[in-house]
């Protein structure tokens, strides 16, 4: 189950946007197409608003540009919005602090497109280059406000890409090659949880330092900040689980690692849920918890 919790604040775009039946295709590198939600009645609008933020080379225009990029994914225009990075990179106007960032955005929409790949080859090509985009970006700019999403996204990468590599697994009868993927899968599945781990233990001490209560009216800043550290925190949490339960994955159904790995992520899984029990992430939480008990092939 894919799970995306709370990735991008919206940014009023439904209005220059609104969703239209309709799809275009996009195309991987081995030639074949995937759907991808992009009505062609909203073309000529896109393509105006790209022309005025790409040209206009103004502070206040350019200021849009991460708003902009995130309405653009929202609606499915993954192509569209690389193409306009490329715009803004080879553009002279582009202001420093848009420039800095392009990496970052570069790596969201990767990401996000190759997430949406089904065709295996295709997929894995399109999540290196997300990975790539997004190791520039933290090595470049280490002490960026968005350094720690950065390398929190690094951490999704090595889950995406682990689990095309537990799918090629599955499908090759050749058991030598077989178990060669499931323990290259097991190396990016502890990367992962590394990074999660240190996410999760700053991300932690962030939400606990504010008060247990904060009267939303009163304090609306206060309260709006401690609701953001929560999401990031609970994120990284639930994060941190999920490669107890990816890791599962990696061993052959029926075998003793794969059932006791399994375990003791539901548990994992079971102590979010029963803090959070009424929280978005406490909820799948609970989802995964009979994941878990399904890969085992226990019924509960």
């Amino acid at each position: 189950m894919d799970f995306h919790y709370q990735r991008r604040i919206s940014c009023g775009l439904p209005r220059l946007f609104p969703v239209a039946a309709g799809s275009a295709r996009i195309t991987g590198s081995s030639g074949r197409t995937a759907p991808s939600p992009r009505p062609a009645a909203f073309l000529p609008l896109v393509l105006l608003v790209l022309l005025v933020l790409g040209t206009a080379g103004q502070a206040a225009g350019q200021s849009l540009v991460p708003e902009f990029l995130d309405g653009l994914r929202d609606r499915g225009y993954l192509d569209t919005a690389l193409e306009y990075l490329d715009q803004l990179e080879q553009g002279t106007g582009t202001s420093a602090e848009i420039r800095e960032v392009l990496d970052l955005e570069r790596g969201k929409t990767l990401q996000e497109l190759g997430s949406g790949t089904r065709v295996p080859e295709d997929r894995e090509q399109i999540l290196i280059r997300a990975e790539e985009a997004f190791r520039r970006f933290a090595a470049e700019h280490a002490n960026h406000s968005q350094a720690a999403f950065a390398n929190s996204s690094l951490a999704e990468l090595r889950l995406e890409r682990a689990k095309s590599l537990i799918w090629q697994a599955e499908a090759t009868a050749d058991q030598q090659q077989q178990a060669a993927l499931q323990q290259q899968a097991r190396l990016m599945i502890d990367e992962a949880e590394g990074i999660y781990q240190k996410a999760h233990d700053a991300y932690e001490a962030q939400f606990r330092a504010f008060p247990t209560f904060i009267d939303e009216l009163r304090d609306p800043e206060q309260y709006e900040l401690r609701g953001q550290a929560e999401s990031r925190y609970l994120r990284a949490w639930y994060y941190l689980t999920r490669c107890s339960y990816e890791r599962g994955q990696t061993w052959p159904r029926g075998t003793d690692e794969r059932r006791e790995i399994l375990i003791g992520a539901s548990r994992l899984f079971e102590e979010i849920h029963s803090s959070w029990r009424t929280n978005t992430i406490g909820l799948h939480a609970r989802l995964m918890m009979g994941k878990c008990f399904q890969e085992q092939d226990d019924p509960g």
